[in-house]
């Protein structure tokens, strides 16, 4: 995946590259113990992120950011999602929810 400025095409690929790299390993110093990261994103997609081709036209879908790249170099095993793996948590845990919102024992006969 290259980054490229649209105003004047100036190659960013190597400076983002290097930036992510520095701020995985100074998250991985700190001791994450996972990431979330912004979706479709050049910089932090787990998949998805657009990449255009060169002649043009409509982008592919299926970038990964070079943060997530950089973490899964460096600590293969560190859990990574993206935020909207929390849309599928919601959608897991609300029946849940609902279910310990019950009363434990059955309201008195009346």
């Amino acid at each position: 995946m290259v980054v490229v400025r649209r105003v004047d095409g100036l190659d960013l690929t190597d400076r983002l590259r290097g930036a992510c790299l520095r701020i995985a390993r100074d998250a991985l110093d700190q001791g994450i113990r996972g990431a979330v990261v912004k979706s479709r994103s050049p910089s932090c997609a787990t998949d998805g992120a657009p990449v255009f081709p060169e002649q043009g036209g409509s982008p592919r879908l299926d970038g990964v950011g070079f943060l997530v790249q950089a973490l899964r170099e460096l600590a293969p095993d560190l859990p990574v999602i993206d935020e909207t793996a929390f849309d599928c948590l919601e959608k897991i845990c609300r029946p849940f929810r609902l279910v310990t919102a019950l009363p434990l024992s059955p309201p008195p006969c009346v």
